[in-house]
Order: structure tokens, then C-alpha cells, then sequence
């Protein structure tokens, strides 16, 4: 179908109706242009003399059928001496003659040596009638009367209208003797009408004419309008793209026409500016926000808080007789307004005609705002009249919004099912994507005023670097909760960090009348995929759930980025259990941590008892991250925050910066090198585990290592015994000394096979490496710690208490199987 996303601009019911059941009924091998501005586009670009006689409808295209061109006559028609006659307003309609013409006059407007002229028939359509065959005008007729080889298209023929046009295109093809039209002159014949369907010009000529066709006033607006002007108290609840605003500009001038002076009442801003552009002709209708009428009012109270200071002014302009001026009152966005000065308005308009227009499912967190039934009861009207028809949104965008909030009652678009209004985009770099997504935008025609780009919160800088260059001139930008009630032809919503709820979203998206991009940061859908029980917006785990694989490549390798930056610059050390480096410039440890893998995780924990940061590389699904040193082993103390990339001031450049120590760089000028001493006793610690590993060496002949090195020597130990790592041996959710403690419990139970565990001998055996860390804890603080250890076993279901002894702990029967028999005294 073409277009390809609804029916082209027309007044014509009968032609919007049958689109899309062409694009039901007719298999993928036809082609189907619908009228203008496809045929009339490319007329104007022919000579005079080139121009078909008229518009086509319907062209139809086939590859082995042929071409065919449809006129379509809505309404209902009956046939009186051989003429089609139009019921409601009985003038004769030359139905025969235009369809002919129009076939005749395409067929000459194309190149003779393209082979066109007698290549094209014709067929009537009369959606709404329902004719007697057998009178039929002969020249509709191709066979003898009362046969079925009939050129015309009836309402008892929409069930098989494909069959129907099939069988027409048949019998022109036999009438006219031509050959099968063939795939390449079908090509051909759609690049020379229809060029570039999908391409730039013709894009923006679908954004335009979605705009054209849809945002026009409705036969059934109008009812609704004479519905809500039979009555002088009336409260209008309609979802985004009813027409609100609309009917509510609608409502003004009927009013104006009454000679009644209205005051019209927003709490936009620019929902205002507007309105008083589309209303000032009417110099009866004064168009105000809220924020702004209240300062046309005398006597604000100073000294007050502001929300009550609003509503004193309302009130003492109402008892002032400051509401006297206006006959009408209509407000529009009307949930947004707190309830105490509707109050204050329904004082002031009592006896008078008040019109609320409101959308119960766009009101703000932050706005205390009111029902529809709050404000029926206020203003004494009766139930809500409810808007069901949606016209402003494409109907992809419509059945996204109805999934985000489920209305209460049925809502109707009437707007072509097409898959082409909505992106939602994965975005490595914001700021690129925008750039790319805008030059996008304007290269296919789109005028920079009907172009908005929206944010969820406050505006980001990426944001406003893009719109500040000289090429997005005249492109807006607000957020969405000032944009409310707002439409643009083109709406760009970026979102950049996690969102509160689904409404900024669906506020978003409805915002626009033909097309939407949406820009979501892939961190933003990272932490959703990590963290689904923690994403607040369905929407934003909906997006990240079906674009997870680009989600994970974009994180990997951003990931993988920061690692091989930061690493650029440092030494590694000589060590060969982990990838262990020292920054000179940063001033930093770097470790290399992977999941499953114990040596990352405690070389993280002996480095964290120095002075210096350990900036963490390579955990799964996260950007490397900084953490402070000075760690004792028996409290959790630091700060951590994850590694980035910014604009240091002092440093004129970009550097690496952490949230709590700033720019890296400059945090470095006031730290020491580390001695090169420091250096070797960590290189000897690995080679000890190694050695360890390797049973070169026992545990008690190292008394200098580390308790952090000697539980990841000792859990490699236990891992080789098990035949890999248990989730008892990657303890690192605690202190650095549980850590420690924890891990070697475990390796001691699995290497020992001891059945019972005494606490106080395990704690004096392995104090002497807790001493020997650079964060030596004393004895007090070393048993605090092995306590601990001991009790989360036993919760654990690892160890079990005895009766013996307060000290002595059975080791129970689900560790015993976990382990692997030993030998007794191997440890």
C-alpha cells in the first residue's frame, strides 16, 4: 500500500475505508496507490500537456494481471436510465466517463515508449450501495446481462474483494490483449508515480498530511460540542489527542457567538500562548495561566507560604467582584489545578456556565491537582462526558499509551494500523544519537518549529549542547510535565536516567501527531535488566527486556573501554595470581576482578587496607568503580562510586573522575607515591600462594602473609578439592576480615575433614595473619569478627552448635557432603 501508513489526504469516507481493506484483501504481490499527493505530485511535475484529465483513487498494480485505476463514489446510488444518480441529493453522476478519462489520461502522461497506452483498465467502486446487477449500464458490463463479469464493486463485495478486483483485472487483461505487465515495468511504473515512497520527500509529505487529515475538527467533535454546549455546568474527561484543548477553543468562540465574554483558564504556559494566538480575533475571550491571572489580581498577601498565599488572592479577588467581568468560565488541563482554587472559581462563577476540560491519567507527582470527579462535584455538573475517540496520536503510539495506563472505557482510533510512527532507540552516546536523530529529521523536510525534543525531569546537557548548535535553530526543548497538553508534528523524548513512573513516558508519546523517537541511554536499560524489581517505568523495562542483547554489547564494550583506558598508563605488577597494577598518575591500584574467581576479590580486600584507592575492574555488567582506602577489617567503612569520564576544569581536559573524590587527577596531587618496597612485599605475597597452591609450601611456614591472601590460597586449596568454587568460597558481601574469616572456614572444614570445628582454636590459629594485614586488628576486634563468621554458618545450616561447649561446632551433615573425603591432618 501507498502510502503506506494510512490513506492520503481526501474528504472522501468511502476512499478512507476502503484503504485498509485493500491492504487486508489483497495479497502481497499487488501494489496499491491511493491518490494524492502520490499521482497529483507527479502530474505537477509534467508539462500541461503531460497532465492526467483527473485524479485516480485507486491505482492498482500486478505483475501478471496488469494495471488497473478505480473510481470511488461514496453514498448511497441508484440507476436511473443508465445513469448512476447520487440518492441524498439526486444529481446524476458521470461515473463512466471519469473512470475512463482518469485511465486514459494516466496512460497517455507516461513515455510512449513505456508501452502504457491500452494497458490500463478501469472499475467503479460503490462502497454503500447495493445494486441490482442485471441493471447495470452496458458499458459496465462485459459479457451479456445478468452476467458476473461486471466492472463494478459493490458493498456486497468488500467480503471478496479481492477476488473481485482479481477477477476485473483478468478480463481487462483478455479485453485489451496485452501481455503480463511484468515485475520490472511494475517497478517501473511505481519509481515514476510514487518515487522514493519511503524516502525523504515523500516522508515529510506523511508527516504533513497526518497532520492535514487528522487534527482537523470531526463530524463527531462537533456532536460532542453540542453535546457539552446543552448544558451550563459540564466537566469533559478525554485521554491525550481527543481533542481537549480543541473543543475546549471551540467551546470559546460558540460562547463569543452568544455575545457572553468567557475567560479561558490554563495552567500551561504555553498551552496559554496558544490559545490567545488561536483565540485573538475574539476579543471576548480572555486567555490566562493560572500563575498569570493571579497577578492581574489586587491584594496578594505577602509574608505567606505560596500555596496559600494563591488562594488568598483568589478568594479576596473573588470577594472583590474581580470574576465579575466574565460571563463564562472554561478551563482546560483542568486536573492540574489544586483543588482549593477550584473551589475559589466555582464561588466565583456560581450561576454561570463553567466548561473543565481535564485528563485524569496526566497528573504529576508533584501537582496535587484533582479528579474528574472531584471537579464534577465542585462546580455542581453532572457525570463526566467522556471523549472516546483518539485522533491527535498514530494508532501505534495509541495501543503503546492504552499498555502504559488501561483506560477506565473503551477508546477508539480510527487512525491507520501502521508500524512506522514509534522508535525506540538504544543509545551508546546521547549526545551523538540526538545529533543523528535531529540532522534525521530535518534532512526529510521537517521544519525545525515542528520538532520538539523532551526530557523526563530537567533538561540534560547533552540536551542543550545539541539544540545550542547553529544548524538545530528554532528546534524547542521542554520537559514533559511543561509540555503537557502541547502536540508536535515530530516529538524526540530522551530519557537519560531511571524514571519515577510510566507518566512521563505516556506523557511523552502522546505529545505527537505523527512521529516519535525515543532515546533511551542504555545505562538506563542496564540497570532495569539488573534491577527489574527495581524499574519504577514498565515501559523502560519493556525496551530494555527487547533490546537486551544491544543493551549487553554496548555495555560490554564500554566496560571494556574503561578497562583498557585506565589501564593505559599503569604498571603491572610481577603477580600472577590476578591482574594487579599501580597507576603513577592516578595515584591508584587497579584490580582485575572475575565472577567465580576468588584471587580478584581478595587482592581488592589487601589493597583497600592501604592508604591509596582500587579502582575495580571488569565485574560483570558494570562499569569499573573506585572505592576508598583505609578499610579496617572489622567495619565497613569508604565510599565507593563508579569510574567516569568528565570535563575537569582545573585540568582544561577530560579525565577519569568518582563521585566522592572528583577528578582523579587532581585528587592524586595530593597523594604519595607507593614505595617501591610496598611493591615487592605484594609480588612476594604471590609468590607464597603460589606456592601454596602448589603444596611447595604449608600455610603455618608463610606466618608474614596476609589473612586476605591467605584465604584466597586457601580457598584455591579447597577449589582443587572440590573441583571448583562454591558459593561458600566467594564470600564478599561483608567487612574484609568476614570475608577472610569466612572463606577460610569453609576451606578449613573441606580440607581438614575434621566432623567438629573448635572457635576459639580457629580463631588463635589464624590470628597471626590478621595481624600480619596492614590493617592489624587487635584480639578483641580478630574474635568479633570469627564470631560472626561461626554464627552465619551455623544460620547457614554449615556448622551446627553443640552442647559440649559454647566453642565447639559440629559440622553438619549437608557440609559433609559437600565436601570431598581427605585424609585426616592434611591441612
Amino acid at each position: 500500500m501507498i502510502p503506506s501508513d494510512g490513506p492520503s489526504v481526501t474528504e472522501s469516507n468511502a476512499e478512507i475505508n476502503l484503504y485498509p481493506i485493500f491492504k487486508e484483501k489483497l495479497s502481497d504481490e499487488f501494489v496499491v496507490i491511493h491518490s494524492v499527493p502520490w499521482l497529483t505530485d507527479v502530474a505537477s511535475r509534467r508539462s500541461s500537456a503531460g497532465k492526467p484529465t483527473g485524479e485516480i483513487d485507486f491505482l492498482v498494480l500486478h505483475p501478471d494481471y496488469g494495471v488497473l485505476a478505480i473510481e470511488v463514489k461514496g453514498g448511497g446510488h441508484r440507476i436511473q436510465d443508465h445513469h448512476y444518480v447520487h440518492v441524498a441529493s439526486g444529481r446524476r453522476v458521470p461515473v463512466i466517463k471519469q473512470a475512463r478519462d482518469n485511465a486514459h489520461g494516466l496512460a497517455r502522461w507516461f513515455d510512449p515508449s513505456l508501452g502504457m497506452a491500452g494497458r490500463i483498465g478501469y472499475a467503479i467502486a460503490l462502497p454503500d450501495a447495493s445494486l441490482d446487477r442485471t441493471t447495470l449500464p452496458p458499458a459496465l458490463r462485459g459479457g451479456h446481462a445478468g452476467s458476473s463479469d461486471d466492472i463494478v464493486l459493490l458493498m456486497d463485495d468488500l467480503e471478496r474483494i479481492g477476488e473481485r478486483i482479481r477477477q476485473i483485472m483478468m478480463d481487462w487483461r483478455i479485453r485489451l490483449d496485452k501481455g503480463p505487465l511484468g515485475q520490472a515495468m511494475l517497478d517501473q511504473i511505481v519509481a515514476l508515480v510514487s518515487p522514493k515512497d519511503d524516502g525523504e520527500s515523500i516522508w515529510r509529505a506523511r508527516i504533513y498530511g497526518r497532520d492535514e487529515r487528522w487534527l482537523k475538527l470531526t463530524d463527531q467533535q462537533i456532536d460532542c460540542l453540542d453535546h457539552i454546549g446543552s448544558s451550563t455546568r459540564q466537566v469533559v474527561l478525554g485521554w491525550p489527542g481527543t481533542g481537549k484543548t480543541l473543543l475546549a477553543g471551540e467551546t470559546a468562540k460558540r460562547a463569543a457567538q452568544r455575545g457572553q465574554r468567557c475567560l479561558f483558564l490554563t495552567f500551561n504556559k504555553r498551552i496559554a500562548a496558544r490559545l490567545r494566538m488561536l483565540l485573538e480575533e475574539i476579543e471576548s475571550c480572555d486567555v490566562f495561566h493560572f500563575h498569570g491571572l493571579l497577578k492581574e489580581m489586587p491584594g496578594v498577601l505577602a509574608g505567606t507560604p505560596e500555596d496559600q498565599n494563591e488562594e488568598a488572592t483568589l478568594r479576596q479577588a473573588v470577594l472583590g467582584g474581580f470574576f465579575a467581568r466574565w460571563d463564562v468560565l472554561i478551563v482546560d488541563e483542568a486536573q492540574a489545578l489544586d483543588e482549593s482554587w477550584h473551589q475559589a472559581l466555582a464561588d466565583a462563577f456560581d450561576g454561570k456556565p463553567v466548561y473543565a476540560f481535564c485528563d485524569d491519567a496526566q497528573r504529576f507527582g508533584f501537582e496535587k491537582g484533582v479528579s474528574s470527579n472531584q471537579l464534577c462535584q465542585m462546580y455542581q455538573a453532572p457525570p463526566a462526558f467522556q471523549l472516546t475517540y483518539c485522533l491527535r496520536n498514530p494508532y501505534q503510539i495509541h495501543a503503546v499509551l492504552r499498555q502504559l495506563m488501561p483506560p477506565p472505557f473503551q477508546l477508539v482510533c480510527p487512525r491507520s494500523r501502521d508500524l512506522t510512527s514509534l522508535e525506540e532507540i538504544v543509545a551508546k552516546d546521547l549526545r551523538e544519537e540526538l545529533e543523528r536523530q535531529l540532522d534525521t529529521l530535518l534532512t526529510r523536510g521537517l521544519a525545525p518549529e515542528d520538532i520538539v525534543v523532551l526530557d523526563a525531569y530537567g533538561c540534560p546537557r547533552a540536551v542543550y549542547e545539541v539544540l545550542s548548535m547553529d544548524r538545530f535553530a528554532g528546534i524547542e526543548s521542554s520537559n514533559v510535565a511543561a509540555f503537557r497538553g502541547m502536540e508536535s508534528r515530530a516529538v524526540v523524548f530522551v530519557v537519560d536516567g531511571g524514571l519515577d513512573s510510566d507518566l512521563p513516558v505516556f506523557s511523552a508519546y502522546s505529545r505527537t501527531t505523527s512521529y516519535c523517537v525515543a532515546i533511551y541511554e542504555y545505562r538506563v536499560l542496564r540497570d532495569a535488566l539488573d534491577r527489574p524489581d527495581r524499574a519504577r517505568s514498565r515501559q523502560v523495562l519493556s525496551v530494555a527486556t527487547r533490546h537486551a542483547e544491544t543493551v549487553r554489547t554496548i555495555s560490554n564494550a564500554m566496560i571494556e573501554a574503561y578497562r583498557l583506558g585506565v589501564v593505559d598508563g599503569a604498571t603491572r605488577l610481577t603477580v600472577s595470581t590476578a591482574n594487579v597494577y599501580w597507576h603513577p598518575d592516578l595515584r591508584a591500584w587497579l584490580v582485575g576482578i572475575r565472577d567465580g574467581e576468588p584471587a580478584g576479590f581478595f587482592w581488592e580486600d589487601q589493597l583497600l587496607q592501604y592508604e591509596w584507592p582500587v579502582i575495580v575492574l571488569n565485574r560483570t555488567e558494570q562499569v569499573p568503580y573506585v572505592r576508598d582506602g583505609h578499610r579496617s577489617l572489622d567495619r565497613s567503612t569508604g565510599v565507593s562510586s563508579s569510574l567516569s569520564v568528565a570535563e575537569c576544569e582545573q585540568c582544561e581536559m577530560e579525565t577519569y573522575h568518582a563521585g566522592h573524590l572528583g577528578c582523579l587527577l587532581c585528587a592524586a596531587c595530593n597523594a604519595r607515591e607507593v614505595p617501591a618496597s610496598l611493591v615487592d612485599q605484594l609480588e612476594t605475597y604471590d609468590r607464597q600462594i603460589v606456592d601454596i597452591v602448589t603444596k611447595r609450601l604449608k600455610v603455618e611456614s608463610a606466618r608474614s602473609l596476609p589473612i586476605s591472601m591467605v584465604a584466597m590460597g586457601m580457598a584455591h586449596l579447597a577449589a582443587a578439592k572440590c573441583g571448583g568454587y562454591s558459593g561458600r568460597l566467594l564470600v564478599d558481601s561483608g567487612t574484609l576480615g568476614y570475608n577472610a574469616a569466612s572463606t577460610i572456614l569453609w576451606a578449613y572444614v573441606v580440607l581438614s575433614g575434621c566432623d567438629e570445628v573448635n572457635r576459639k582454636v580457629f580463631a588463635d590459629r589464624f590470628f597471626p595473619y590478621a595481624e600480619a594485614s596492614p590493617a592489624s586488628p587487635t584480639s578483641k576486634q580478630w574474635w568479633s569478627v570469627v564470631a560472626l563468621a561461626f554464627d552465619v554458618a551455623a544460620r547457614q545450616g554449615a556448622l551446627v552448635k553443640t552442647s559440649e561447649s559454647k566453642d565447639i561446632f559440629r559440622v553438619s551433615e549437608q557440609a559433609r557432603s559437600e565436601r570431598v573425603p581427605v585424609q585426616r591432618g592434611e591441612l
